[in-house]
């Protein structure tokens, strides 16, 4: 692997993310950016990484793959671009599995300076198109890799991304609330969204890949109150299109419904064996990018991980949260107490 400043051949501008940018904009982009080779078998990111970077296919291909099956959703060749993520947001995870296929090699282009031009150019007309593309391509990737939908025929798909629209929803955001007129069926893309009703009784947690919200399919109200536990982009294809998808294609419903039951099966067994901090701070567990465990018994209180963990930061921040229940381990035969924390992926003070 090896990653050199380069000018960019022409194959990198003719994607239509990147093909109304102007001389200036691409003169940027080629200086701050560089080119990476993979050799054949080359893991590029994996789901849960952060989206910093878009790249674009100049030689060899990319498969990438998501969801349970961890089934392959298209290859990326010559002048295709991968990582559409890191354009759409800042603070943007990854969503795939992406590893080369021979041979490889990639521009890389910095998502920040990619965002911005296309701020740049958002009052534009093909500023509108370009960003139009952009969120058709996500929820393509998002509908291609989630239950039900993958196993639909590519015309059906077509059909929900022409009724669908997007939904960004921050931590702590409500989706839907228990007793809500049903209007959509929502595909989670990235983040987790927790499913509650009764006062907050906590039933089950979706994340990346999976569907929610099929009460629409019956025309009934929402049987549950959905919060993002974390930054979440979902989208959402009207309830009547996909009931008509579903009586068309039973099966690929009976299949989806089969693995949801059982994912809500495997959440039922946590909820009964583990603590109510690991089911709380389920979405830490998720889209942290480290984990720190304390032993209890040996920990002095010092302070020091906190200190450690802003100093790696320029703007001098902790994004550990020294707080939280115990998580009760058993250790070569005899139960001790750890304090697992994670680290936020966004800047918080530190608790004592």
């Amino acid at each position: 692997m090896t990653a050199v400043s380069t000018a960019f051949p022409s194959c990198v501008w003719d994607h239509p993310l990147l093909a109304a940018l102007d001389a200036r904009a691409r003169s940027e982009l080629e200086r701050a950016g560089s080119t990476r080779v993979l050799a054949d078998g080359d893991n590029l990111f994996g789901p849960g990484e952060p989206a910093d970077a878009l790249y674009v296919v100049i030689a060899g291909e990319i498969a990438l793959r998501a969801g349970r099956r961890n089934a392959e959703l298209r290859r990326a060749n010559v002048g295709d671009v991968v990582g559409e993520e890191a354009a759409a947001r800042a603070h943007a995870t990854r969503r795939h599995e992406a590893t080369s296929v021979a041979r490889t090699e990639l521009a890389v282009l910095p998502a920040a300076l990619v965002r911005r031009f296309m701020v740049r150019g958002e009052q534009a007309e093909t500023g509108g198109r370009t960003q139009r593309w952009l969120t058709r391509a996500l929820a393509s990737d998002a509908l291609e890799s989630a239950d039900f939908a993958r196993d639909l025929p590519s015309r059906a798909r077509d059909i929900m991304l022409d009724a669908g629209h997007p939904i960004e929803l921050r931590r702590g955001d409500v989706l839907h609330r228990e007793g809500d007129a049903c209007a959509h069926v929502y595909f989670l893309a990235e983040g987790v969204v927790q499913l509650a009703a009764d006062n907050s009784r906590v039933l089950a947690y979706h994340k990346a890949g999976d569907f929610f919200g099929d009460e629409a399919l019956a025309a009934e109200a929402r049987r549950t109150t959905a919060t993002a536990t974390s930054d979440a982009w979902i989208f959402a294809v009207r309830g009547d299109i996909v009931r008509d998808l579903a009586a068309q294609h039973p099966d690929a419903l009976a299949r989806a419904v089969r693995v949801q039951t059982a994912a809500r099966a495997k959440q039922d067994g946590i909820r009964m064996n583990a603590t109510r901090h690991v089911l709380d701070d389920l979405h830490r567990f998720e889209t942290a990018r480290s984990l720190l465990a304390i032993d209890q018994e040996r920990c002095l209180r010092c302070g020091h991980c906190a200190w450690s963990c802003a100093e790696v930061h320029d703007d001098g921040v902790s994004r550990l949260l020294r707080r939280g229940d115990i998580v009760v381990a058993k250790m070569a035969g005899h139960a001790r107490s750890l304090f697992c924390r994670a680290a936020a992926s966004t800047a918080r003070t530190p608790r004592a």
